[in-house]
């Protein structure tokens, strides 16, 4: 985006001083993006007027629309949940990030973030169930564990369907089937883990 933009224009981002380096570990505050972000919804409005389109974002109450960082958890929920170790990759890659997408009420315990992540990667692992179980995929698991994964995955496919469709875009029920019947199988890139409370080493040690 950035190299689209005219260097003496102020929109969203702006380019660098030349002979500047930017920094690793340093990024802009929230007030600054909010503020850059609101200059971009401007210039699309802008935009739009000058070429007569009308598909411009569109106002709210008759005002512009208050873009502000924390709109945007449920998306960056979304995409952590749905990467491989996108818990830890986002705990690592977003640290440095903390002032920009996690100040306030989306970095504490109490706002409910962690929870969201949480919920969005029940829902990916839910997907993912399902698509084993209309794959076949959950038939060809190997190791000591692999006829319990395809037991807990075939009772969890049966469960998921409702008159002989998948309900993996209903997202409350597949939330709710999961909180009662989570077969508790963790499939990963070379190993999958079939969750045995009593005997999991990853318990003890908590």
């Amino acid at each position: 985006m950035e190299a689209i933009h005219p260097p003496a224009v102020d929109l969203l981002f702006t380019l660098p001083h030349p002979g500047s380096r930017p920094s690793a570990t340093e990024v802009s505050r929230s007030t600054l993006t909010n503020s850059r972000l609101r200059q971009f919804i401007t210039w699309v409005n802008d935009h739009c007027v000058l070429y007569g389109r009308d598909d411009g974002i569109p106002d709210v109450d008759g005002r512009a629309w208050h873009l502000h960082t924390r709109q945007f958890r449920r998306t960056l929920a979304w995409y952590i949940a749905r990467r491989p170790g996108g818990a830890v990759a986002g705990a690592l890659q977003f640290r440095h990030h903390s002032i920009q997408m996690f100040e306030g009420y989306a970095g504490t315990s109490d706002s409910g973030f962690r929870a969201e992540v949480e919920s969005e990667q029940a829902l990916a692992r839910g997907e993912h169930y399902m698509t084993m179980v209309d794959a076949h995929e959950h038939e060809d698991l190997a190791g000591p564990a692999a006829d319990e994964a395809e037991r807990r995955l075939e009772d969890f496919g049966h469960r998921a369907r409702f008159q002989g469709r998948v309900i993996v875009d209903d997202d409350r029920r597949l939330k709710r089937i999961l909180k009662r019947h989570d077969p508790a199988v963790y499939p990963g890139e070379f190993i999958t883990c079939v969750h045995d409370h009593p005997k999991a080493l990853c318990e003890k040690a908590r």
